[in-house]
């Protein structure tokens, strides 16, 4: 570092100088700790400890809040479990084939009120046609907070799944038999 030029560069590179790069806004300013202080390693771990302990704290209050939550939370999704008899597995299979479960800009829902007409009649036609020689009805429960529907159609070869949650029923998704029968 014969040039002083250099060694003012980087002795002003390790100082408490703030820099900001040109042309780059709100830049969080760089600060270095100076290299002739003592004490800067000292300061780095007790800020370093000192940031462990509020990490510990704030786990230690995440977590008792944890505790308390999660069984308030169980108790509501008990109490708000709807019942078996709330299931109407020809409604919900209309609802499922008209397109309501679908989201506004999606392809295949009906839109305008002609067309929202003709996927109901649509629907409720199809669901006839295809529950006429029967269909079966799963409903499992898990541990009282939800439950889960299972709806086989045979002559549509699928399986519709429903989970039941905080007072209402909500469609998961739909399965062909024929892929069960080949995983089997």
């Amino acid at each position: 570092f014969e040039d002083n030029k250099h060694s003012t560069l980087l002795l002003s590179f390790f100082t408490m100088n703030e820099r900001r790069t040109p042309g780059v806004p709100g830049q969080i300013p760089a600060q270095f700790p100076d290299p002739n202080d003592p004490n800067a390693v000292l300061k780095f771990f007790g800020m370093l400890v000192g940031s462990m302990i509020v990490m510990k704290l704030l786990y230690s209050a995440l977590f008792a809040a944890w505790i308390v939550a999660f069984p308030l939370a169980y108790l509501y999704a008990a109490s708000q479990c709807p019942l078996d008899s709330s299931f109407d597995a020809k409604k919900e299979l209309k609802r499922v084939l008209r397109g309501h479960n679908l989201p506004e800009g999606h392809p295949d829902k009906p839109q305008g009120f002609l067309n929202e007409k003709i996927a109901r009649l649509k629907a409720s036609v199809a669901t006839e046609v295809a529950t006429a020689p029967g269909y079966e009805v799963a409903i499992y429960d898990f541990i009282g907070a939800f439950k889960l529907a299972v709806v086989t159609v045979p002559i549509i070869e699928q399986d519709c799944y429903w989970v039941g949650g905080f007072s209402r029923w909500t469609y998961l998704f739909q399965r062909d038999l024929s892929v069960k029968a080949k995983a089997d």
